[in-house]
């Protein structure tokens, strides 16, 4: 058997376990979440950070709680408004950039800023802590569909002013 065509023939499968290697040993990409203190307790942030969490596993990244004013990753995710969150209002103070606000409880919106020394900041501002939740799950629904947290400039508002579950049928 010549060499060329055993290196031909192994070249490529020495490719791809490299590949796999590369991927399965990659670091994942981690982000940090701060909320508010009134959400850090609550259950509905429990499941929704949860269910976060499990969206960004299964797409190659990391999101780990963080503390206020202990933040060690260069991606953050903060939640809640400048008013329930005091990492929220420092940053906004820092950077210039207010919040426009929504009007319902179960709104929420959302701005990406990046600092000078690289950090890059996710905020999420719900009207009330519901509309914290309808953010999060709204990023959750990003990370599933897209592999990735995307930088929102958004405002989201229910069309109604209430919503019904179903209790029975």
């Amino acid at each position: 058997m010549k060499m060329g065509s055993l290196l031909g023939r192994t070249a490529p499968i020495l490719l791809t376990v490299q590949f796999l290697l590369a991927v399965a040993f990659a670091k994942p990409v981690r982000w940090e979440i701060i909320p508010g203190e009134a959400l850090r307790n609550d259950p509905a942030y429990a499941f929704a950070l949860a269910d976060l969490q499990n969206a960004a596993l299964a797409n190659g990244m990391e999101i780990l709680p963080g503390e206020p004013g202990r933040a060690t990753q260069q991606r953050r995710i903060l939640v809640g408004d400048a008013a329930r969150n005091d990492q929220v209002a420092v940053v906004l103070h820092e950077q210039g950039a207010p919040l426009k606000g929504v009007s319902s409880t179960q709104g929420f919106e959302m701005a990406t800023l990046h600092t000078t020394d690289g950090t890059t900041l996710l905020i999420i501002a719900g009207g009330g802590i519901a509309g914290d939740i309808y953010g999060l799950y709204w990023v959750r629904d990003r990370i599933r569909a897209c592999k990735t947290i995307p930088e929102p400039i958004a405002i989201c508002c229910p069309g109604m002013t209430r919503r019904m579950g179903i209790t029975s049928l």
